[in-house]
């Protein structure tokens, strides 16, 4: 089988009722899953940033 390495960046906003230390260990699980083998996972890392009540959505317009 032939190995390539894809490089992937996402900047996503997160609307949760999740406890928001829980969500960085959350989102390493679920990109885990896809991976399949940790060996494969070469480098992923995991920042949260609280966003304002009015940038979050959760606001009426």
């Amino acid at each position: 089988m032939r190995a390539h390495i894809a490089e992937i960046t996402a900047k996503v906003i997160i609307r949760s009722d999740t406890d928001p230390d829980q969500i960085p260990a959350d989102l390493y699980s679920q990109i885990a899953e896809f991976i399949h083998t940790e060996e494969d996972l070469l480098d992923l890392g995991i920042e949260l940033f609280t966003l304002p009540e009015d940038l979050g959505g959760s606001a009426p317009h």
